[in-house]
């Protein structure tokens, strides 16, 4: 395997074990992935994916604009709007929705969204600092079945392996998948991990994305705490707004203008109000006919 050097100086303290994807034949183990991802790809996107994978399992950088677009360029269509609003450099966080999708594009959504922002921030010389970051959840869960019952959630196998080593190549960000209480708000810490706080302050961008469900709280302990831990700095912050169409209609992804972090409204502990945004930030954002989606 190919040792690379670290990209960041983040330390994830319980990263999720790679040991037995790595027993697997290369080609079996990109089989698998391309199985996995690669549903309603053209055979140019199947063989880029392929390509990209092949790079993730020996732990060589990759960036969406080179590496990842080739895989969804045929299969799905964007439309890019707002992109004169970001920031060109500087500490920023892009906070978002993000819209249900078939499984590829629910991915891809958030990659191109990086990849547009990467492209603009042409005043930041450093190229591993000029890549925002994306927060990723460990691995993917699906719901398992029983003579038409639901019996649950499992984690697909090895997704989560595919998942860590992938965020390593992208530069990306893992945390622990969201716990829900009745009202379906996020209840547990997902994990951020220590150092990207500084890692941001000094010039990175990040993509956030509030996993609250039906509209209410929107409360998600960690990524909140970090927000209100950010408003100490000068850090630009930017609403995304990501709208699935009718079939056959683009993705629309529209990137709002930047405000300040210490403009944000938040609560007595300093946590931003995330309705409040969505609702001055994202929603001013949707087309006319579709529907606001704030959360999945």
């Amino acid at each position: 395997m190919i040792e690379q050097q670290p990209r960041t100086n983040i330390v994830y303290e319980s990263p999720p074990p790679t040991g037995l994807l790595e027993l697997v034949p290369k080609r079996l183990a990109i089989a698998a992935g391309v199985k996995v991802f690669g549903g309603g790809l053209t055979p140019e996107g199947t063989q880029a994916l392929a390509i990209g994978l092949g790079k993730i399992l020996r732990r060589e950088p990759i960036n969406p604009g080179d590496d990842i677009y080739p895989v969804y360029q045929d299969a799905i269509a964007f439309q890019i709007e707002g992109e004169e609003n970001i920031p060109r450099s500087g500490a920023t966080l892009f906070i978002g929705n993000h819209d249900t999708h078939p499984l590829l594009a629910s991915m891809v959504q958030f990659i191109e969204g990086a990849r547009i922002v990467n492209n603009a921030r042409v005043d930041v010389q450093d190229s591993v600092m000029r890549e925002s970051r994306i927060i990723m959840q460990r691995g993917i869960r699906t719901k398992v079945k029983l003579l038409g019952l639901s019996l649950g959630t499992h984690t697909v196998p090895f997704s989560e392996a595919f998942y860590f080593m992938g965020a390593n190549s992208l530069n990306f960000v893992i945390v622990d998948r969201p716990k829900h209480d009745e009202a379906e708000q996020v209840v547990n810490k997902q994990h951020m991990p220590k150092g990207l706080a500084e890692e941001i302050v000094a010039g990175q961008a990040l993509f956030i994305y509030p996993q609250g469900k039906k509209g209410s709280g929107l409360n998600m302990p960690d990524k909140s705490g970090f927000i209100a831990k950010m408003r100490k700095f000068d850090v630009n912050v930017v609403g995304v707004l990501f709208e699935r169409g009718e079939p056959g209609d683009p993705f629309r992804i529209a990137f709002g203008k930047p405000t300040h972090i210490q403009d944000l409204l938040v609560n007595e502990a300093g946590e931003p109000n995330l309705n409040h945004f969505a609702q001055q930030h994202l929603a001013p954002l949707q087309s006319a006919n579709r529907r606001f989606r704030i959360t999945t």
